[in-house]
């Protein structure tokens, strides 16, 4: 029986999903205050009492849900450092540790004292 652990190909899986987690952490909460603003700012361009009340309120739905967003990957990285064996946790927090990842295989550069090459895709 084939088991994955971070020596045997799971280090870049685990190293993806981190790197995804944070993307999503950042990127989705601050695409939802900006939409949530210019939608605002339209309303209020437009002068429209109605439309300034519903996307106020569609504004809070909006931040509410970026702070969602921002605490529930920041609850799952947590709890991923705590779930599994000693070997899964190491592997877990040691993601983190590659200073200069490849963006597509995860592959940790850095170990070697190298660093990712955008522009060939390699470690040098």
């Amino acid at each position: 029986m084939l088991i994955l652990n971070c020596t045997n190909g799971l280090g870049p899986i685990v190293g993806f999903i981190k790197g995804a987690l944070g993307i999503i952490q950042i990127l989705i909460p601050i695409g939802l205050i900006i939409w949530g603003t210019i939608d605002l700012g339209k309303a209020v361009i437009a002068s429209d009492e109605k439309k300034i009340k519903e996307n106020q309120q569609l504004l809070m739905k909006r931040a509410l849900s970026a702070a969602m967003v921002f605490l529930v990957a920041t609850l799952v990285s947590v709890l991923m450092g705590f779930v599994g064996n000693t070997e899964w946790q190491e592997c877990w927090k040691g993601a983190t540790k590659c200073k200069s990842p490849n963006p597509i295989t995860g592959e940790c550069c850095s170990d070697d004292g190298k660093t990712f090459n955008a522009d060939t895709g390699t470690c040098k």
